[in-house]
């Protein structure tokens, strides 16, 4: 009986061994999987880390590319307010401009009428010299008595006198044509400047990021 226990206990013993060893074996190979398990972890939160840094990098860049986004839009409201307030002016230019040219017309209308008034006024002065000097004739070989020479002499002295309000007129007219003609000498070189003027306001609305001041109106002259 006792040899029995024994052996039975030497078996539960060599059992309890197995088992241990077997303990140790599943042990061993559990801390092994730990430390693979750890190496893993570790290299996992490493490129976690990676990850991270390359998320906040992604993020940064976005911020910055959506802040760039912002001014490009902001600039660009900018340019299309500056451009539709070029076309505005453009639009206004042009429309001084026409007046100017309708105005240039009707000066050189009234021009070429003072002209031909001038003209006939000339014709006008001929054929009074031409009679005042046929008069002067015929009282310088006239053989009438004094009351028709009298009246002659009268008749000449009116003459001279419309001869003389004729030229004084006909200097008048020559002095205004003259005027007229210097005005509207300025205002061609005024139209010349505005056409130069609107051509560079067209140019620098097609390039929309350059800063023009309008410029100044050009007044009609008077009349």
């Amino acid at each position: 009986m006792c040899s029995e226990k024994l052996r039975s206990k030497e078996e539960t013993v060599l059992s309890v061994e197995v088992k241990c060893s077997n303990l140790e074996s599943e042990i061993t190979s559990l801390k092994s999987d730990l430390c693979k398990v750890q190496a893993d972890l570790q290299s996992v939160q490493l490129e976690n880390k990676n990850l991270q840094d390359v998320v906040n990098k992604e993020r940064t860049n976005c911020e910055t590319l959506e802040k760039a986004r912002y001014e490009v839009q902001s600039k660009l409201d900018t340019t299309s307010s500056e451009k539709t307030k070029l076309s505005k002016n453009l639009d206004e230019y042009v429309e001084k401009l026409a007046a100017s040219i309708e105005r240039t017309k009707d000066l050189e209308g009234e021009v070429t009428s003072k002209s031909s008034h001038i003209t006939e006024l000339d014709q006008s002065l001929t054929q009074f010299r031409a009679e005042c000097e046929s008069l002067r004739l015929k009282l310088k070989g006239s053989k009438e008595d004094i009351e028709q020479k009298i009246e002659e002499s009268k008749t000449v002295k009116t003459l001279r006198e419309a001869v003389k309000n004729m030229e004084d007129e006909l200097s008048e007219k020559k002095q205004a044509l003259k005027v007229q003609g210097q005005r509207l000498a300025d205002m061609k070189k005024t139209i010349q400047r505005e056409l130069k003027l609107s051509a560079d306001t067209a140019d620098n609305a097609t390039e929309l990021r350059t800063e023009v001041k309008p410029p100044q109106a050009v007044s009609p002259p008077p009349n």
